[in-house]
């Protein structure tokens, strides 16, 4: 990084503001290092002036490789990170005081229809491998309560047996550290309960099984890189496209199934932990979008009808 000797202090210093004072969770702060450094050797960071910094965003803008969001979130973590040199007296004057937030149109997220779900359900119900028990109790975990796959990877098989062994109206219940390490409970159907329960029993016979996660893996926990890898192997053997398969897309599936079924927005946003309900709302592009195609291939006087008849 450009700068001077002073370069690890301070970014060590925002890192662990972000992570103590702010409650960021590991992901976040990873990828607000990301872009300072990217940052960093562009510019020298504790003495930039404001007239390089604005010239700076403006070529970020130019990238093709950087999409409007990744710009937004870069342009936000230097607005911090300045708030924070400029408090704790590393920099005498703020670059991006003057600098406004780019502003960008959320992508409406793509989603499996229902049954395309039941598909990739039914499919890996059929594997009984260790290996296929296994990915169906995460598909079944990760569709019936919408968690992020950081969050599913890093339940306690403490916690799960707890949840699972409860007899009352508590069974499975589970309580989840979320983004920013903020607590949700999430519910479990109980054909997530069955698959879960199979899945245990096969557990001892799998490696790592002394790791104290649900899912284990050589360094704690399964990683994600193989669990993408899995589900995408799921999907061609259901007949779908892999490139339409992911952790995310799943719960994509849980919002926007559920808002078709009439559930309300504020119960969806407590489910998914999600902060701000704008960030929930994006789901209801999916629907209209749907409803929309519906009209169109069905109403009588649609281009679509007329030339069926």
């Amino acid at each position: 990084m450009n700068g001077n000797s002073r370069d690890s202090f301070w970014l060590e210093a925002f890192l662990e503001m972000l992570r103590v004072e702010k409650g960021l969770s590991k992901n976040t702060c990873s990828s607000y290092a990301f872009d300072i450094i990217q940052t960093a050797q562009k510019l020298d960071i504790l003495s930039v002036t404001s007239s390089e910094m604005v010239c700076y965003v403006h070529q970020l803008s130019l990238e093709k490789s950087l999409s409007p969001r990744s710009i937004a979130r870069r342009v936000s973590a230097l607005r911090q990170l300045y708030h924070f040199l400029y408090q704790e007296e590393y920099v005498q004057n703020n670059p991006m005081i003057d600098i406004v937030l780019p502003r960008y149109f959320a992508s409406v997220p793509k989603v499996l229809s229902i049954q395309e779900v039941r598909q990739l359900i039914d499919t890996a119900q059929k594997n009984l491998s260790s290996k296929g028990i296994r990915t169906y109790a995460l598909l079944e975990m990760l569709y019936s309560t919408g968690m992020r796959i950081s969050e599913a990877l890093s339940i306690s098989l403490v916690a799960l047996n707890a949840a699972l062994q409860e007899k009352s109206e508590q069974t499975g219940v589970l309580c989840l550290r979320g983004k920013g390490e903020k607590e949700r409970i999430v519910f479990l159907t109980p054909e997530a309960q069955n698959a879960l329960g199979c899945y245990l029993s096969v557990r001892s016979s799998m490696p790592f099984a002394e790791k104290p996660y649900v899912f284990p893996g050589k360094s704690g926990h399964w990683p994600r890189q193989s669990v993408g890898r899995e589900l995408k192997m799921l999907a061609i053997s259901s007949g779908i496209d892999p490139e339409r398969i992911s952790p995310h897309i799943i719960r994509h599936g849980f919002a926007t199934h559920l808002l078709e079924q009439g559930v309300d927005l504020f119960t969806i946003k407590s489910f998914l932990g999600h902060q701000d309900i704008s960030t929930t709302q994006i789901y209801t592009q999916v629907t209209q979008r749907r409803l929309s195609q519906v009209l169109k291939d069905h109403h009588p006087l649609s281009s679509t009808q007329s030339r069926k008849g």
